[in-house]
C-alpha cells in the first residue's frame, strides 16, 4: 500500500512538474470524425500525421465513435493519412496549422482496396472549431515583408485587433537593450500587467513587468502569437496582453540565410536644437543556419546577428555662462568649483537665454549667497544646444537543438545570448561614459506521451540580465561631479553655479 502510495505521490509530481510554463508551442492539433459513404463511424481506423518539415509522424486509431484527435503539435504543414481495412486509403496534403489551432477534418472512407488513395486538397482558408482566442497570429511571411521599426518584431504587436499603444515606435528601438519596454495596452489595462514568453518561457524583465529582457533577432523567429484577452489558466501570470514568441528549428532540409541593414544620416533633417546634422549609422549582419543531425529524429538551428550603430540626439541644456567661468578662474583659482569647472566644461557655452547673477538670484531665492565681490550684473548661465552621436554596438547569438530521437518523447533546448556597448552622453563631455548590457536566456522543454489520451509536459528555462558602469570618460577626474549632472539633464534648470558659488566662499 505504501509503496503504491509513493508511485501516485511521484506521478502527480511528474505531471506537475513545471518551472515556466510550457503548452503553447506545441498546442496545435488536428481531430475528426471517420465516416464511411453511409454517414456510419468507422472505428479503429489508423490515422497517420506527418510533419512535412521533419518528417515526424504521430498514428492514432480511432475509437467505437469513429473519433480522433492529435494534439501537441507544432505550427506547420501536415500530410494526413486514414487507412482501414476493406476502404481506400484517404489522404490530405499539405494541411497548414498555425500556433495553438485544432483543425476539425470529417474524413470519409470509400469502400475499396486499401491501395487505392482518395487524395483531398487543404485549404487556405478554415475555422479553428475548437480553441476560443481573441488576438492574432503573426506569420513568419508578415515578419519577412514587413518593415520592422529598428528590426524589432514586438512593433508589430500594436497592429493587433483590440490593442491601443505603439509599441516601438522609433528607429533607434532595437534589440540590444536586457529591460525593453513594450507599449501595447490590451483590455483597458496598464502595459505592466503584459507577459512576454519566448517558446513558451516567460521573458519578463525581473523588476518590472510589461517589458522583455530578450528581443530576438527577427531572422530567427517563425511566428508571434497576441493574445489580448485569453485568460487561459496557463496564462494566469498576466490579465493583459501575452505576447508568444516561437522560434525556427532545423528540418530535414539544410537552410540558412544572410542579411544586410543599413540606415544612416543621408536623408536626415535639421531639428530645432542642431546647427548640423550629427552623424548616425546603423549597420546589422545577420546569419543563420540549420539542418538535420539524424533524419527525422534529431536537429539544430543557429543564428547570429551584429549591430554597429551611432544614435543621434540633441536638446536644450541651462550651464555656466563663459564670462562666469572667467571670473572664476581669475578670482578663485584655488577652489574645488574652479577645478569642477575646468574638468567638465559644456559642450558649448550659452548664447542665449542668458541671465545675470541678479536675475539667478531672485529666480532662484533660498539658495546659498553667491561668493564675494562676484558683480551683480555678470552672466552666470544661459541655455546651449546639444548634439551628440552615442556609438552602440553589439552581438547576440543564439541556438536551438530539437530531439524525436524516441518515439513518444520530444525534448528541445533554445539558448540566447545577447551583448550591447553603449554610451551615456551629455552636455559635458567630460562625463560621458558607457555601459555594457548582457541578457542570458536558456530554455529546455520535454513532452512524453503515454497514450492517446495522457500526455505530460514539463520545462525550465533561465533569464538573466544584467550589465555595468563603464565610468567617465576621463578616469582622472576623481572628485565627486554631482553638481554636475544636473545641468546635462533635457529641460532642467542648472544648479551648477549656485552650487560652485558656495564652495567657493
Amino acid at each position: 500500500m505504501k509503496r503504491c502510495t509513493r508511485i501516485m505521490i511521484c506521478l502527480l509530481l511528474a505531471l506537475g512538474l513545471e518551472v515556466a510554463p510550457a503548452f503553447a508551442q506545441f498546442t496545435s492539433g488536428i481531430e475528426g470524425l471517420v465516416h464511411d459513404t453511409t454517414g456510419a463511424v468507422v472505428p479503429g481506423a489508423k490515422v497517420t500525421v506527418t510533419d512535412t518539415r521533419l518528417g515526424v509522424s504521430k498514428t492514432v486509431l480511432t475509437g467505437q465513435d469513429g473519433y480522433f484527435s492529435i494534439n501537441s503539435l507544432a505550427a506547420s504543414a501536415y500530410d494526413i493519412k486514414i487507412q482501414m481495412s476493406g476502404f481506400q486509403t484517404w489522404t490530405q496534403n499539405g494541411l497548414s496549422l498555425q500556433i495553438g489551432e485544432v483543425r476539425t477534418l470529417t474524413p470519409e472512407l470509400k469502400v475499396g482496396a486499401v491501395s487505392t488513395n482518395v487524395e483531398v486538397s487543404a485549404t487556405a482558408a478554415a475555422v479553428d472549431l475548437v480553441t476560443p482566442t481573441t488576438g492574432s497570429q503573426i506569420s513568419n511571411e508578415s515578419l519577412e515583408t514587413t518593415p520592422l521599426s529598428g528590426q524589432n518584431i514586438y512593433g508589430l504587436t500594436a497592429v493587433t485587433p483590440g490593442m491601443t499603444g505603439a509599441a516601438v515606435s522609433t528607429a533607434d528601438n532595437d534589440n540590444y537593450t536586457n529591460e525593453y519596454a513594450i507599449n501595447i495596452n490590451a483590455a483597458g489595462l496598464r502595459q505592466e500587467e503584459n507577459g512576454f514568453q519566448i517558446d513558451d518561457a516567460y521573458t519578463n524583465t525581473p523588476s518590472r513587468g510589461g517589458g522583455t529582457s530578450i528581443s530576438p533577432n527577427p531572422e530567427i523567429v517563425q511566428s508571434v502569437d497576441v493574445r489580448t484577452n485569453d485568460f487561459d489558466a496557463q496564462k494566469g501570470r498576466n490579465g493583459g496582453a501575452t505576447v508568444d514568441v516561437y522560434t525556427k528549428s532545423g528540418s530535414n532540409q539544410f537552410h540558412g540565410n544572410l542579411d544586410y541593414y543599413l540606415t544612416n544620416d543621408s536623408l536626415s533633417a535639421l531639428t530645432h536644437f542642431e546647427s548640423s546634422i550629427p552623424s548616425f549609422t546603423r549597420k546589422e549582419f545577420s546569419a543563420t543556419m540549420g539542418g538535420p543531425v539524424l533524419k527525422n529524429k534529431l536537429f539544430w538551428f543557429g543564428a547570429y546577428d551584429m549591430l554597429r550603430s551611432s544614435v543621434a540626439s540633441a536638446y536644450t541644456a541651462t550651464v555656466e555662462s563663459q564670462d562666469f567661468y572667467n571670473w572664476v578662474q581669475t578670482n578663485l583659482p584655488n577652489t574645488v568649483g574652479a577645478q569642477v569647472l575646468k574638468m567638465a566644461p559644456p559642450q558649448n557655452y550659452p548664447t542665449a537665454g542668458l541671465e545675470t547673477v541678479s536675475q539667478y538670484e531672485t529666480s532662484t531665492p533660498g539658495y546659498f549667497a553667491p561668493p564675494a565681490g562676484i558683480p551683480s550684473t555678470l552672466n552666470v548661465i544661459g541655455t546651449t544646444n546639444v548634439a551628440f552621436s552615442t556609438p552602440k554596438n553589439g552581438y547576440q547569438w543564439s541556438f536551438r537543438i530539437d530531439s524525436y530521437i524516441r518515439n513518444n518523447d520530444r525534448l528541445y533546448v533554445d539558448a540566447i545570448r545577447t551583448e550591447d556597448d553603449s554610451g551615456q552622453y551629455g552636455a559635458r563631455p567630460a562625463m560621458d561614459g558607457g555601459l555594457h548590457n548582457t541578457s542570458d536566456f536558456i530554455n529546455i522543454n520535454w513532452t512524453h506521451t503515454f497514450n492517446t489520451h495522457l500526455l505530460n509536459q514539463a520545462g525550465a528555462n533561465l533569464i538573466r540580465p544584467y550589465g555595468s558602469n563603464l565610468g567617465f570618460r576621463r578616469t582622472q577626474s576623481r572628485m565627486s561631479m554631482s553638481p554636475i549632472c544636473p545641468a546635462s539633464a533635457p529641460g532642467r534648470r542648472a544648479i551648477l553655479p549656485k552650487a560652485l558659488m558656495a564652495g567657493m566662499t
